[in-house]
């Protein structure tokens, strides 16, 4: 409905549509934005999230955060980062090991020491 209004809305008055050649004002719908933190900006009606920071499935995570519900193996690992999820592998040493179930790594054997 808003897309249909908007076709024919000429501008925007606080939280009302004006329609051209129509003296009467439509209630524009805002949609819930879906972080925690929302703003009006000047002029605006409705809502918005900030720039800063992501929304993943309702959720907000700031700038830099891990975002753990994105992740969809335990080698995998997510940021929020200008705004949007960026993921990569992690890196494992070089060892010959039993992964524990849920983990990424090996248990690297840890090397005998010289301390005799």
């Amino acid at each position: 409905m808003l897309l249909q209004l908007s076709l024919v809305c000429s501008f925007v008055v606080g939280c009302f549509t004006k329609v051209p050649l129509n003296p009467d004002c439509l209630f524009v719908k805002c949609m819930a934005p879906a972080c925690t933190n929302p703003h009006t900006p000047p002029g605006k009606c409705c809502p918005m999230c900030p720039h800063s920071g992501c929304v993943v499935k309702g959720v907000h995570y700031n700038e830099g955060a891990s975002v753990t519900s994105m992740s969809t193996h335990p080698c995998e690992v997510c940021y929020c980062n200008n705004g949007s999820v960026q993921c990569s592998w992690m890196m494992c040493p070089d060892c010959v090991g039993e992964v524990p179930p849920g983990q990424c790594c090996p248990l690297c054997a840890s090397e005998p020491s010289d301390m005799e």
